[in-house]
């Protein structure tokens, strides 16, 4: 190769080269945008979802449960004394009984 040609040769070289860099940066940048746009979804996901744990223990409260229950109509029933010598099924037919 003459020294013209070789000048040629690595002045187009340097171009492509140029142009590579170029698009691999294009595409790096967007990359980045798209990460950053990810990282903030999934900071907004984990917010959420813990929002959404703290409603759930604090609907599955005792106090919860009995206010939901008294808004549905439930009333308290009258309170049953059972002592470990009588089976269940026992008391239920003796007051059935009655």
């Amino acid at each position: 190769m003459t020294l013209p040609a070789l000048t040629r040769y690595s002045t187009f070289l340097v171009g492509v080269l140029l142009v590579v860099q170029i698009l691999v940066s294009v595409v790096f940048s967007s990359a980045g945008v798209i990460l950053g746009e990810l990282e903030t979804r999934v900071s907004q996901l984990s917010f959420e979802n813990q929002l959404l744990q703290e409603r759930v223990a604090a609907s599955g409260s005792l106090q919860e449960i009995a206010k939901r229950a008294t808004e549905l109509g439930f009333v308290p029933s009258p309170t049953a004394y059972l002592s470990p010598e009588t089976p269940h099924a026992q008391i239920l037919t003796t007051q059935v009984g009655h």
